[in-house]
């Protein structure tokens, strides 16, 4: 009887190091993940910011907190009826008729989606014309 008493009492202190070191282990990992990952998402998902904004034809307005470009047309000495925006390699990254729109409309758009990169902001014309601003983002 007394070998079975003392055979517990030596492994129990053992069980109780192994769940210890085990839990110790286990809220370090968690502890790390959580980190870890948290410091990947904050790097890799980091919405675009404009840097700069280029108007040569026509004024653009930023919004940093939404991430949106606004376009005034009232202040367009012309009547606009379409709109693209095409990255500086010649992609064409939207496109958008905008003919039965108001002449007094503010246009939004939206670049939360968009990458680093150069933007030009073309409004085509009814007359032919193709006005132009651009925006950079990092």
């Amino acid at each position: 009887m007394g070998y079975v008493n003392n055979k517990c009492h030596k492994e129990e202190p053992y069980h109780i190091t192994i769940n210890i070191r085990m839990k110790t282990s286990i809220i370090a990992l968690v502890f790390f993940l959580f980190f870890g990952l948290n410091s990947a998402v904050a790097n890799n998902f980091d919405p675009p910011v404009i840097l700069k904004i280029i108007e040569k034809d026509f004024p653009l307005f930023k919004d940093m907190d939404s991430r949106i470009l606004y376009i005034d047309f009232e202040l367009l000495n012309l009547n606009v009826k379409e709109l693209k925006i095409v990255k500086q390699n010649g992609e064409l990254k939207f496109n958008d008729d905008v003919s039965k729109r108001e002449v007094d409309t503010i246009y939004e758009v939206d670049y939360s989606e968009y990458s680093t990169g150069t933007y030009t902001l073309e409004l085509h014309t009814y007359l032919g014309k193709v006005l132009n601003s651009t925006f950079i983002i990092k």
